[in-house]
């Protein structure tokens, strides 16, 4: 299914209903909000569980998604297929990376 020419694809975050979340919606979109495509699942499921399914068979130059979604394997999966990600890095993401180099330098240093 294509995006229309010159618009990206936007991954949103979900929808829930219910008053206990028992199900909600991964959804994707155009840039202009209008729906493409969407998936039911358990409240519990995390957004980024549906990002490639949801992508599978759509026709894009760029993906704009939240930080929700800053996840190799989906960074690799649009690499894959020369989507360009506009996505936010996670922080805690980075700031994990900069304490196992330190953690590693530490370890290194007292062998």
């Amino acid at each position: 299914m294509p995006v229309q020419p010159g618009r990206p694809a936007v991954l949103r975050p979900r929808r829930h209903w219910g008053v206990r979340e028992e199900a909600s919606a991964a959804r994707l979109t155009d840039a202009l909000e209008l729906p493409i495509r969407f998936i039911l699942t358990e409240g519990q499921a995390a957004d980024i569980s549906q990002a490639i399914p949801l992508m599978a068979g759509i026709a894009t130059s760029a993906l704009l998604a939240d930080k929700g979604y800053d996840a190799n394997p989906l960074l690799a999966w649009l690499k894959e297929r020369q989507i360009q990600a506009v996505i936010p890095r996670y922080e805690k993401r980075a700031s994990h990376f900069k304490g196992m180099l330190a953690f590693a330098a530490v370890l290194l240093w007292l062998h």
